[in-house]
């Protein structure tokens, strides 16, 4: 998504709002939301880190918040958390801790389960302690009783934010000459987002499918990589082929970069 409309959606403030039973508490204190992709779970995990900055900033007592991003951690949940703690002044694992992790299910349903079973530890062994786990639906992790379902949103949202977007009035009407396909993804912001785009630079003409709108993110995606980097699609076929030899693991920009 363009950085611009990124912005955009981080404005609109009632979509990925923290909901109470979304949220961490004493009975509760380690939570994994489960969305689909596109359902908002990083967003939302975004909006809650924001609060609990907010509540650090006005309360020496509250607890130390840390977001981290499941896929860049190299060590065990407790270190990373512990060494994300040293980097700020004053901060202290007695006064409890906040800690938001994006994108459990992007290290593999092994690895994520582990980063639970991690986090349950966590909670249990440290005062005033709570993490926020994202992932998207891993059979282990959506049958946890600590599983929580982010929310799709209404057919009123769903069209509020997609006017928003096209900057046109969108109504139940309309909307019943879109696919069942397309309507049934806009109850997930982010397809709410791109359908809004996609009808603002097409004079209102729906697309026919969910892959028309995937198509046209790929398309403005790469119109902008071509205009900082013209040899983006021979990359993107370097990055392919590594992917499709490689059994497991990640392809480093570096390798992607080397040829």
């Amino acid at each position: 998504m363009p950085r611009t409309e990124a912005i955009k959606l981080t404005d609109y403030s009632s979509i990925g709002t923290p909901w109470a039973e979304l949220q961490p508490c004493d009975d509760k204190p380690l939570i994994v939301l489960i969305g689909e992709f596109g359902a908002g779970k990083s967003l939302l995990a975004e909006r809650l880190f924001q609060r609990l900055i907010k509540q650090a900033e006005e309360s020496s007592n509250a607890p130390v918040p840390v977001y981290l991003k499941a896929k860049k951690l190299t060590s065990s949940l407790q270190e990373a958390v512990e060494a994300e703690i040293r980097k700020l002044p004053g901060a202290s694992i007695a006064q409890g801790v906040a800690v938001i992790i994006d994108g459990a299910d992007e290290l593999g349903s092994d690895l994520a389960v582990q980063l639970c079973d991690e986090a349950c530890v966590l909670v249990n062994a440290w005062l005033k302690t709570t993490v926020v786990i994202t992932s998207r639906p891993i059979p282990t992790l959506v049958e946890s009783e600590e599983a929580v379902q982010v929310p799709l949103l209404s057919d009123e949202e769903a069209y509020a934010l997609v006017e928003r977007f096209s900057g046109q009035q969108i109504t139940a009407y309309a909307a019943l000459r879109w696919s069942q396909s397309v309507h049934d993804a806009i109850h997930r912001p982010l397809f709410a987002v791109l359908l809004g785009i996609y009808l603002r630079d097409r004079d209102m003409i729906a697309p026919s499918s969910v892959g028309e709108l995937l198509s046209n993110l790929v398309e403005r995606s790469l119109q902008q990589a071509r205009a900082s980097n013209p040899n983006v699609e021979q990359l993107l076929q370097h990055l392919a082929a590594l992917s499709t030899d490689r059994s497991k693991g990640l392809v480093s920009k570096t390798e992607v970069a080397s040829r």
